[in-house]
């Protein structure tokens, strides 16, 4: 199982170089749009029982 082959070698070191640097620009950009979470209506009926 080691010792396969990994295909795509490239894809998966530029994802390794690339993904970390991307996900903290997705996540401001995307932001505003996660903060809406906060307020649902499940947390919100777990505090009134």
């Amino acid at each position: 199982m080691v010792r396969q082959k990994i295909r795509d070698k490239t894809f998966w070191i530029l994802s390794m170089i690339l993904v970390p640097f991307i996900a903290p620009i997705v996540y401001i950009y995307r932001r505003k749009n996660l903060l809406h979470l906060a307020d649902n209506k499940f947390k919100n009926a777990r505090l009134i029982k």
